[in-house]
This record gives structure tokens, sequence and C-alpha cells, in this order.
């Protein structure tokens, strides 16, 4: 007879089976964590790709030049500015998965004047957004909120929503 068998026989506490209990307890706790970091992570990528792909856009801008397009009106020129941001934008957003690229929008870039103390136009500013509306009803990011409800509603807050902004002056 072994060991730790006569001793279990003689009135010590027998512990078989107790690395499974602790698994059991232990479990639930590391997977719910688990799933906050891959939410967490999930969201902070997105968040990181939208901010890079609005800072693209408004640089990109920048590089528009009113000389290369022929003297043309002001109007072409803001198009121009526009349709180089959007392009850089839809760009820098084809990094990530279809899944989570799905929510995003990009309205069209906005050009305000900025003016001087006497109210005369010296410059205008390009304002590049992005949004991603109802980011917490993704269906990447959904069922990692839902594995363990109890635990994860309050331990785990998805944004509703992810913007980024980019804003730059041009002359």
């Amino acid at each position: 007879m072994k060991l730790s068998r006569k001793l279990c026989l003689r009135g010590w506490r027998c512990e078989e089976g107790g690395a499974a209990i602790e698994f059991i307890l232990i479990f639930p706790i590391f997977l719910a964590i688990f799933a906050a970091i891959i939410a967490f992570g999930l969201g902070f990528f997105v968040q990181q790709t939208m901010t890079l792909a609005a800072e693209e856009g408004a640089r990109a801008a920048i590089a528009v030049d009113p000389a290369t397009l022929g003297g043309v009106e002001a109007a072409a020129y803001h198009d121009a500015i526009r349709t180089q941001a959007q392009a850089f934008i839809t760009a820098n957003l084809t990094g990530l998965p279809t899944g989570l690229r799905s929510g995003i929008t990009t309205p069209t870039p906005t050009l305000t004047p900025i003016t001087d103390s006497s109210g005369a136009v010296v410059g205008q500013t390009l304002t590049v957004f992005v949004q991603y509306a109802n980011f917490d009803d993704n269906p990447v990011i959904q069922p990692l909120t839902s594995i363990f409800p109890l635990v994860l509603v309050s331990a785990l807050v998805v944004p509703d929503n992810l913007a980024a902004q980019a804003v730059v002056q041009l002359f």
C-alpha cells in the first residue's frame, strides 16, 4: 500500500483532487481577466489605428499644392484637399480586420477659415474626424463581454464610441 494511502487511512487529510477543485475555482476568474485584456487590447488597437488614420489624412492634405492644380478656383482646391485626406484615411484603416472596420465612419473633412483681428481671412484649418459609433455592439467585442456577464459587467467597461480627430493649419 502506498504511503499516501496509509496516511489517508490513519486520519491524515486526503488531498487527492485538491488541484482540480482549485483549478475549477480559479479558472473562471482567469478567463474573465483574459477576456478583459483581449477586449481592452482590441479597443486600444482600433483607437490607435483611427488616430493614425486621422493624422495621416490631415498630413496628406498639407501636401496638396495649389500651384500644381493649374490656378484653379478655391472650391476645386478645397475638394482636392478633402479628396486627398479621405484617400489617406481609407488607406490607413485597411490595416484593421474587416470585422473591426465595419463600424468606422469618416465624415468629409471640414475647412474652417482663420481670421485676424480685422476680420480678414489669413488661412484655414482642416479638421479630420474618424468615428466608431456603437463600438460596444461590435460582433468581435460583444462575445468577449458576455462570456461571464456577472463578472465582466462590473470589471470590463467597453466604450460606446471611439473617436479620433486631427487638425492642421493650411495657408
